[in-house]
C-alpha cells in the first residue's frame, strides 16, 4: 500500500485509494481449460487502414513486429530488446519497402526460429489479438509473413524474461526505468510507447471494452509520442495514452502533471455534474471558509471561462469507465490550479454572482479530510432511523470500531449499509462474516496469460462467508454510487449472494480487480486493472458497474433541498414493502 498512498494525495481522495486490494485469492482449479467461449465471442478484430506505404505505416509495423518478437518468441539469451529497438527505430523511419523488409528479416534474426513444429497455436482461441496484420503485403513480404506466422503456430509455453505473474495474477514487469530526466529523447520515449502498447495488446485483460480499437490508438499515438516539443507534451501524451483504456485505475503520477499542467491548488468544496450543471455538493472541511458559498450553488465560470468548455478541455486528456464515473475523476481538475486565487461565477436562486476564492494545496485538504474521518476510529457512528432501522456509513467503519458499530442490532428489522465510498481491507471480511452465514461463489476472475499472449484465462474466485456463528437475519440495503469502485465493487457483489441484500443507487464505477505497476521513461508511473471480475454468470462488472436493483440518481432540486435521495429512496422502501 505504500505505492498507493506515495499516488497524488488529490486522486487517492478520489479513486487510487480505491485501485488496489491485493488480497484477492484466487482458486486456480481453471473453468476451462482454453479461453472460455465469451471471450472467444468477443476476440478482437481489426483490418490495416494503410493505403501508402509510408513512415507512420512504417514505425506502426515496426512497434508490432518488435512488440510481437518480444513476447511470442524465443528469445537468444543475450538478446537486450530496448538496444535492439533504440537500433532500428533509427534505421526504418525514412527506409524504402525493400530495406524495411531487410531490416525487420535482420530484426526476426534476433530470436530463435522453432526447428521442430509444436502444437499448432490457433489465433482464433486469442481474445486479445488479430494477426491478419502478419499479411499486409502493401508492408510486410511473404517471406517475413511466413516467419511470423510459423512462430506463432508453433510457439510452445514459455516463460518470458520480460514479464511474470505474481501469487495473486497480477502482472510485473522486468524492465528498465529510463528515469534521468522529465522529457527523454525521440527514441526513448517511442521504447515507452512500445513498450506499454504491446504490453496491453496482449494482457490487458480488459482491451476488448475500450471505445477505441488498440491499433487505432498506437497510429494516433506515434505521432503525439515523437512529436512532443517539451516534457510538457510528453507527459500529456502519457496520460492521453493511459486514460484511452476507459479504466478507472489507468491513473499516471508524474510531477509534471501535477505541477506544470493541472496545478497543485484547489478550493473548499467538490462538484458534481447533472445534465452539464456543475453544482456544489459539499465542503471538503468546516476548518476552511466557504467563501460564502452554499450547497447547491451552480457554477458557471471560472475565471471568465465557461465551466463546460473546460470540462470538455479536461476530457481530451482524462476518461473514465462510464459517464458518472468519467466525471468524478474529471470534476476535482476544473478547480486545480497553479495560482491560489481564481474569480468563480455561480447561480443561486435565479441571481448571478461573482466571487473570488483562496485555494490550498490540496495536501492540505487531503490531510484534514484524512483527520476529520480517523476521529471515529474508535467510535460508534450507527444511526438510528426508526425503531426498525439502522443506518451504518462504511466510511467512518474501522476494524478499531467494527464491533461496536455491528454488534447488538439484531433488534433493526432493516440494516442500510452505505457503500458510497471506499472500505478498509479488513472491513470486508469483518462485515461479510456478519452478514453471510456460509461461502458462496460469487464471482470469476480472469488473468492474462502470459505463456500464450494474447490468451485469457479464467478461473473460479474463493468463497466468503462464516458458517459459526449466528449471522444478521434482517434485511440489508446497500447504497451505491460511481464512488463505490474495485474493492467496494467486489464487496457489494459478495454480499449479493444472500437473499435479503438490495443495491440501491446510481451507476458504480465499472473498475473491479488488482491493480498492475507500469513506468514509462521520464519518472512517470501509471496502473491499469491487473485483473478481470466477474460475476459467476460471466457478466461483465468492467464499465457497467454492479448490478442494482433499483437506480436512483442524485438531481438538482435534491440537492439544493440537502436530501439525500438514494437514502430516501431506501427509507421509503422499508417503509412500503418491509413494514
Amino acid at each position: 500500500m505504500k505505492y498507493i498512498k506515495s499516488i497524488l494525495i488529490l486522486l487517492i481522495t478520489l479513486s487510487l485509494s480505491s485501485c488496489e486490494y491485493s488480497r484477492i485469492k484466487i482458486d486456480y482449479s481453471p473453468v476451462n481449460h482454453l479461453t472460455d467461449s465469451i471471450f472467444v465471442e468477443k476476440q478482437y478484430k481489426y483490418k490495416p487502414k494503410f493505403s501508402k506505404f509510408d513512415k507512420l505505416g512504417r514505425q506502426y509495423y515496426f512497434i508490432k513486429i518488435w512488440g510481437f518478437l518480444k513476447y511470442n518468441a524465443v528469445v537468444k539469451e543475450y538478446t537486450d530488446w530496448d538496444k535492439i529497438f533504440l537500433k532500428y527505430y533509427s534505421k526504418i523511419e525514412n527506409q524504402n519497402k525493400q530495406d524495411f523488409n531487410k531490416s525487420i528479416l535482420d530484426l526476426i534474426n534476433n530470436v530463435e526460429i522453432p526447428t521442430e513444429k509444436n502444437k499448432k497455436n490457433n489465433a482464433k482461441n486469442y481474445a486479445l489479438i488479430d494477426n491478419t496484420w502478419f499479411y499486409d503485403s502493401l508492408y510486410i513480404d511473404n517471406k517475413i509473413s511466413n516467419k511470423l506466422e510459423y512462430i506463432f503456430s508453433n510457439y510452445s509455453d514459455t516463460l518470458n524474461k520480460f514479464i511474470e505473474n505474481n501469487s495473486i495474477g497480477n502482472l510485473e514487469f522486468h524492465e528498465e526505468y529510463y528515469n534521468d530526466n522529465y522529457y527523454p529523447n525521440k527514441n526513448v520515449r517511442m521504447l515507452g510507447l512500445a513498450r506499454y502498447w504491446n504490453i496491453i495488446n496482449y494482457f490487458y485483460i480488459y482491451k476488448n471494452y475500450t471505445d477505441k480499437k488498440w491499433d487505432d490508438i498506437l497510429i494516433e499515438s506515434i505521432a503525439e509520442f515523437k512529436n512532443s516539443k517539451n516534457e510538457i507534451e510528453y507527459h500529456k501524451s502519457v496520460q492521453k495514452l493511459s486514460s484511452c483504456l476507459n479504466d478507472c485505475h489507468s491513473m499516471v503520477r508524474s510531477k509534471i502533471l501535477d505541477k506544470k499542467i493541472f496545478g497543485r491548488f484547489v478550493p473548499n468544496f467538490r462538484v458534481k455534474m447533472i445534465n452539464d450543471t456543475f453544482i456544489i455538493t459539499k465542503f471538503r472541511v468546516n476548518e476552511y471558509s466557504d467563501y460564502g458559498l452554499k450547497i447547491g450553488d451552480i457554477i458557471l465560470e471560472i475565471d471568465s471561462i465557461n465551466i463546460k468548455n473546460r470540462y470538455d478541455s479536461l476530457n481530451k486528456l482524462l476518461k473514465g469507465a462510464n459517464k458518472l464515473s468519467e466525471q468524478r475523476i474529471i470534476n476535482p481538475y476544473l478547480f486545480s490550479f497553479k495560482k491560489d486565487k481564481v474569480k468563480i461565477k455561480y447561480l443561486r436562486n435565479n441571481n448571478i454572482y461573482t466571487q473570488v476564492i483562496q485555494l490550498k494545496d490540496y495536501s492540505y485538504f487531503a490531510k484534514l479530510e484524512s483527520e476529520n474521518v480517523e476521529k471515529y476510529e474508535n467510535k460508534t457512528i450507527k444511526k438510528e432511523i426508526a425503531d426498525d432501522i439502522i443506518y451504518i456509513n462504511m466510511d467512518y467503519i474501522f476494524d478499531e470500531n467494527f464491533d461496536n458499530n455491528f454488534n447488538n442490532i439484531d433488534k433493526y428489522k432493516n440494516l442500510i449499509i452505505d457503500l458510497r465510498c471506499y472500505p478498509r481491507e479488513k472491513v470486508f471480511f469483518s462485515l461479510t462474516n456478519f452478514l453471510l452465514s456460509e461461502g458462496k461463489d460469487f464471482f470469476i476472475a480472469s488473468y492474462s496469460d502470459i505463456t500464450n499472449p494474447g490468451t485469457i484465462r479464467l478461473h473460479k474466485g474463493y468463497k466468503i462467508g462464516k458458517k459459526e456463528g449466528k449471522q444478521y437475519e434482517g434485511n440489508v440495503f446497500i447504497l451505491v454510487n460511481e464512488h463505490t469502485q474495485s474493492m467496494a465493487e467486489f464487496l457489494v457483489m459478495a454480499l449479493q449472494t444472500s437473499k435479503n441484500v438490495t443495491v440501491i443507487g446510481s451507476r458504480t464505477a465499472g473498475s473491479d480487480g488488482n491493480i498492475t505497476k507500469f513506468h514509462f521513461p521520464g519518472k512517470i508511473r501509471t496502473v491499469f486493472s491487473g485483473i478481470g471480475v466477474y460475476y459467476p454468470d460471466t457478466t461483465q462488472t468492467q464499465r457497467k458497474g454492479i448490478k442494482l436493483d433499483f437506480e436512483v440518481n442524485q438531481t438538482i432540486s435534491g440537492i439544493q433541498s440537502n436530501k439525500d435521495e438514494i437514502l430516501d429512496f431506501a427509507i421509503n422502501l422499508i417503509k412500503n414493502k418491509h413494514n
